[in-house]
């Protein structure tokens, strides 16, 4: 199984239940306030106090910065969802705010939800800071007046609202706006979007009416509709294989965890229901191009679209026929051909565009081993999948020819025997036992992690009983290989591998009690315990990382976290896949700045050995940033979006990816605010505001922001942290150009056209004038430029010939312009290529150049005609200075020269370059098992070369990982492998003789 294979699985198990229309069976219900008094409560009346900024002053920038008005105060944030037991009950961020029509006018009981989504949402409800096993924080309903307010949400994390969700009025607003711990940020007034309505009626293949359909629409193409994934359901599997012809044991069948399925819950998709008599009246549907359907359980989806619809406009799509579509019986037995009863069974149709089928659940076999689905596409080739538990793989299985039933053997099932005893020898009792099905591919193995990760849950306890104490009978374990994990109160979890072939199959297992990891967490510069911190303990589970334990801190600041194994930190970083290969220590509490610690294994092993495993952290004090933008010191005409990030990062340190960016929201003065911010050093990305409405809809339209200003900024504790800033009196970020002056040996170049392009497009094309001189417009300092300059250039005969003669990707720089100058010389330097040996000069060497110091000449600088009898090589230097000049012939060893203007003395042959004979260079490659299948690069260049200009590329082959290279004499080398993660280098020796076995073997290496 190729991980390329594994990667299409894992997108066409997102895509499927990407446009979440596609996906439940029934609507959600209608959104119920937790608090109704409170959704109708009008909040206090902002007051403005004038206080001193709070902020970063970046350097190089005015320190003349007005007073900003503090932020206003804010009702007090309710908790959401918390448990009043909750250590952070009362001290989280809230939002308030009100739903209004595009005329203003109040949109009273609507529901609406505050979700919030970071890193840690992949993590098990358990080891999760706020403990939920959804995105959903809190809920109410609007009131008359349209107000609403929800609470419960940190600040290190993505916010936003879903309004109406499972009514007609659906829609999803991102919270722009910075929140605050403990109050209620005001959101303003949320304008809900005109819509239109959609209205039909829903039958069978009879004609007859059905009740209870669901009915959905949105502005998506209808293209996305018609390979069926309307039928898409929760519990939905996904199969995929390499091509139809392939065997159906070579496909993948993968889960489609649950936790996809509640967060695609929340998309905003108007929604109704079918009555009684079939008709459907969707209002909602937002203006423009609109595809839907109509779907049912037991039926094939019915489709219409594409609608052209405007605001307020009425379509009726008249009748959609749900068909019956085909039912599939799927017979499960083992080997011995006995029915199996008991049985999960998945059944599906491949699609009309790829091998792929979406499997939705036929519940499990009865007594004769058979389970019935009956809704499925008369289109593609029937497939099902069986297991006996969520435990096992998937055994899929396809329909013979037209037939209509599918038959499925699974592998034979016997119980296992686990003894568990201490390091005593001592039977431990009151375990259980989790099993992961360990194949053979690598790769399946970390699809399942994967699968499991993202799901956001363990697979769940294998059937156990203990017989007698410390002896555990584990039933119905299907042969193959396995990872058995045993859990016992008071032990540090053990692991041991299975190879499960025959009945009679025993493992014993020693547990041990492990080491209690003692985290404090004090308060930076006080030392003061803090009560309540949140602590995790991250490290890396295969392609990806989680959370291995977690808990809060005592009245003295301490958690305890175990117990963990003598070889903990060994275990959990040994054989990792993923990019990320340390271990963090996180700890998080609403009143100071989030805290991340990388654990070095020296330090873990020496403290486990000793018996002190713990450390003390300081929780970072919480700082604000305060900052205003203005146009040169005027108010400006619009609000601005910020997105605060942090700098800095570093190898093995999970801190930049658990704190995501927070973004802010500048108010009619253009001031800003953040609070909750550890010290440290950021990013401040300034954009003009683009997520204010319906952030599907700037998806659809692939919207990116206008990015005005990005700067460095630090934070410190105590400081006046002051962000000033200034656009231009138009509103415009900091803007440079491009001048420069292209000469032939002194004399000026006119006419050369300077072409400027930005993400591909020609924005200006201006020419050299009288004195070689240029000059572009200004461009904005976020983009990069394209420069290129090309035109009829004076060669050293005296003719004129069409060249490049610089193209280069270039920011503009604020305050000055970049100058491009070249005083081009285009002088002739002749090489002869000789035998080392013999002295003879070698016909048909080719040659390439390339600028020492940065600019590449090879593109641009004209063919280098190959050598003939005479060895001779015609070089024309474009400029002066330092060249490469890289000579191959394949008999010979790619040998590499430096030339320059000073090589030219005396009569030609200027130089002369001597190349040795080549000898044979090739082997096998052996990647690491997470890049199997990947698509990777190797260069070959000499040891202890760092120029990456100076070496071979080769492309293994994707059958055999055989290569072979050209063009490399006896010596030391370094190959160095890209593609599929971080790069990795390993070393080999060519003798006199050359090697064709050689084995580069990047597996052990990092």
């Amino acid at each position: 199984m190729t991980q390329r294979l594994l990667l299409v699985a894992f997108a066409v198990a997102l895509l499927a239940v990407g446009g979440f229309f596609l996906l439940q069976s029934d609507p959600a219900p209608p959104v119920q306030p937790i608090d109704a008094s409170r959704a109708q409560a009008e909040p206090e009346t902002p007051t403005r106090d004038v206080a001193a900024l709070e902020g970063v002053q970046a350097s190089g920038r005015s320190e003349a910065v007005r007073e900003i008005a503090a932020a206003p105060k804010a009702p007090a944030a309710p908790s959401g969802r918390l448990d009043p037991d909750h250590p952070w009950y009362g001290d989280l961020a809230g939002v308030t705010g009100r739903l209004v029509e595009e005329d203003g006018t109040p949109v009273p009981g609507l529901g609406v939800e505050l979700i919030e989504a970071d890193v840690s949402s992949l993590f098990k409800a358990v080891d999760s800071p706020l403990g939920l096993d959804s995105p959903v924080l809190d809920a109410a309903v609007s009131g008359p007046d349209g107000r609403f307010q929800l609470g419960g949400a940190r600040l290190s994390a993505f916010h936003a609202l879903t309004i109406g969700r499972g009514t007609g009025r659906a829609t999803l607003r991102y919270v722009e706006q910075s929140l605050e711990h403990g109050q209620a940020t005001d959101l303003g007034d949320i304008v809900l979007p005109a819509f239109a309505t959609i209205v039909g009626t829903v039958v069978d293949e009879d004609g007859e009416p059905v009740a209870g359909a669901r009915v959905r629409a949105a502005p998506i193409p209808r293209v996305a509709l018609d390979v069926g994934i309307l039928d898409v359901r929760e519990g939905v599997s996904v199969f995929v294989r390499q091509d139809e012809d392939e065997e159906i044991e070579r496909g993948l069948l993968i889960d489609v965890p649950d936790r996809a399925f509640r967060y695609l819950d929340l998309l905003p998709v108007p929604t109704t229901m079918s009555a009684a008599d079939g008709t459907f009246r969707l209002e909602g549907v937002p203006p423009g191009s609109i595809a839907g359907g109509a779907d049912m359980e037991g039926h094939v989806a019915a489709i219409f679209g594409q609608v052209d619809l405007e605001a307020g406009e009425e379509h009726d799509v008249g009748e959609l026929e749900l068909l019956f579509g085909r039912e599939v019986t799927v017979r499960v037995a083992d080997i011995g051909g006995d029915p199996v009863q008991g049985v999960e069974v998945l059944v599906g149709a491949t699609l009309s565009v790829a091998p792929v089928a979406i499997l939705q659940p036929a519940g499990v076999t009865d007594e004769n081993g058979e389970a019935i689905l009956e809704g499925i596409p008369e289109t593609g080739k029937l497939v099902a999948g069986a297991r006996r538990t969520s435990s096992d793989d998937w055994i899929p299985a396809e329909a013979v020819g037209l037939s209509e039933t599918i038959e499925v053997t699974l592998p034979t099932s016997k119980p296992v025997m686990v003894t568990l005893k201490d390091q005593e020898g001592e039977p431990v009792s009151g375990a259980e036992f989790l099993l992961r099905a360990t194949s053979e591919d690598a790769d399946m193995f970390g699809m399942m992690v994967m699968t499991e990760l993202v799901g956001g849950q363990e697979v769940k306890p294998t059937k156990s009983a203990e017989v007698e104490a410390g002896s555990y009978r584990l039933d119905g374990v299907t042969y193959g290989s396995w990872q058995v994990e045993a859990r016992a109160p008071g032990y540090a979890d053990a692991y041991g591998d299975l190879e499960h072939r025959s009945e009679g199959t025993a493992l014993n297992l020693t547990m041990t009690r492990g080491s209690i990891f003692t985290v404090t967490a004090i308060e930076a510069g006080t030392g003061v315990p803090v009560e309540g911190a949140h602590i995790t303990l991250l490290g890396p589970r295969g392609p990806m990382f989680d959370a291995y334990e977690a808990s809060f801190t005592n009245a003295s600041g301490s958690a305890q976290l175990g117990p963990l194994g003598d070889d903990w930190y060994k275990e959990m970083t040994e054989g990792a896949s993923s990019w990320f290969r340390a271990v963090n220590v996180v700890a998080e509490h609403p009143r100071y700045g989030k805290e991340v610690i990388k654990l070095e294994e020296d330090d873990v092993a020496s403290a486990t050995a000793t018996g002190d495993l713990s450390i003390v952290l300081e929780m970072p004090a919480s700082c604000t940033i305060q900052g205003r933008v203005s146009w040169e010191g005027q108010d400006p005409q619009g609000l601005y979006m910020l997105a605060l990030r942090e700098d800095g990062w570093t190898d093995g340190n999970l801190s930049p990816v658990l704190s995501p960016p927070r973004t802010a929201l500048s108010d009619n003065t253009g001031s800003f605010r953040y609070t909750g911010v550890a010290p440290g050093k950021y990013k401040l990305t300034v954009m003009e505001r683009w997520l204010e409405g319906d952030p599907l809809a700037v998806i659809v339209a692939q919207e990116e922001p206008t990015v005005l200003e990005d700067r460095s900024i630090v934070v410190e504790v105590g400081e006046p942290n002051v962000v000033d800033i200034q656009l231009s009196a138009s509103g415009e970020g900091p803007r440079g150009r491009f001048m420069g002056r292209i000469t032939s040996q002194g004399s000026p170049i006119a006419g050369l056209e300077v072409e400027v392009k930005v993400k591909g497009d020609v924005l200006e094309t201006v020419v050299t004038d009288g004195g070689g001189e240029f000059e572009t417009a200004e461009y904005s300092v976020m983009d990069r430029c394209r420069v290129k300059i090309s035109g009829e250039v004076p060669m050293p005969d005296g003719s004129l010939e069409d060249r490049t003669v610089f193209e280069e990707s270039r920011r503009p720089v604020s305050g000055e312009p970049q100058r491009i100058d070249i005083d081009l010389s285009y002088q002739l330097v002749v090489v002869r290529a000789v035998d080392r040996n013999t002295g003879e000069p070698i016909e048909n060497v080719t040659a390439s150049l390339t600028k020492s110091n940065g600019r590449w000449w090879n593109r641009g600088s004209g063919d280098i005609e190959a050598s003939g009898p005479d060895g001779l090589l015609e070089v024309i230097l474009p400029e002066d200075g330092e060249y490469t000049l890289t000579l191959n012939n394949g008999a010979y060893a790619t040998k590499r020269i430096k030339v320059s203007p000073d090589s030219i003395a005396g009569p030609a042959p200027h130089v002369t370059a001597e190349m040795g004979a080549a000898v044979a260079c090739g082997g096998v490659v052996v990647l690491p098992q997470s890049r199997e299948g990947d698509r990777v690069w190797i260069q070959v260049r000499p040891k202890g070369v760092s120029d990456r200009g100076n070496g071979n590329w080769i492309n293994p082959d994707e059958e055999d990982m055989s290569f072979e290279v050209t063009g490399l004499g006896p010596g030391e080398y370094q190959a160095e492998l890209f593609g599929g993660g971080s790069p990795r280098r390993v070393t080999f020796s060519l003798p006199n003789g050359g090697d064709e076995n050689l084995v580069l073997d990047f597996a052990e290496v990092r």
